[in-house]
């Protein structure tokens, strides 16, 4: 059995009148969905995290920030926001968090670990895993 698979057959029938069907298959392409299941009924157990982006987050994970430059940080009481170029808030945190959103908003690249400021470094990787789950953030390869 093959993990890695380019499609995925998808078979039907019609019925095209006169007590006459047609089966067919359509390719559809395959989806990381596809794979956890294959991988999960081939080995028997659990896609590991390293596959999950978000959770395979730590000190030493460099990622990469596509909107470098264009994200904005604003703080509002207590609080610190970081919103996308279009306007959107991608997340809003303690203001304990800001100076790491201020870097966060115009560095292209960075490890976890050099993150500015005062949070712990469990804070960092929870910071930053929240914000590659939602996408604001990728895993460099």
């Amino acid at each position: 059995m093959s993990l890695a698979r380019p499609s995925v057959k998808e078979f039907f029938t019609i019925d095209v009148g006169d007590g006459v069907t047609l089966d067919g298959y359509m390719l559809k392409p395959s989806t990381f969905e596809g794979f956890r299941a294959r991988y999960e009924s081939f080995f028997g157990e659990p896609l590991p995290d390293v596959w999950l982006d978000d959770r395979s987050v730590s000190l030493s994970r460099r990622v990469i920030n596509d909107n470098a430059g264009r994200s904005r940080v604003s703080v509002e009481g207590d609080m610190a926001c970081l919103a996308s170029p279009g306007g959107r808030v991608d997340i809003v945190v303690n203001d304990i968090a800001r100076d790491a959103l201020e870097f966060i908003s115009c560095t292209g690249s960075f490890y976890v670990r050099e993150l500015p400021g005062l949070l712990l470094d469990e804070e960092k990787v929870g910071l930053v895993a929240t914000l590659v789950e939602h996408r604001v953030l990728r895993v460099a390869p």
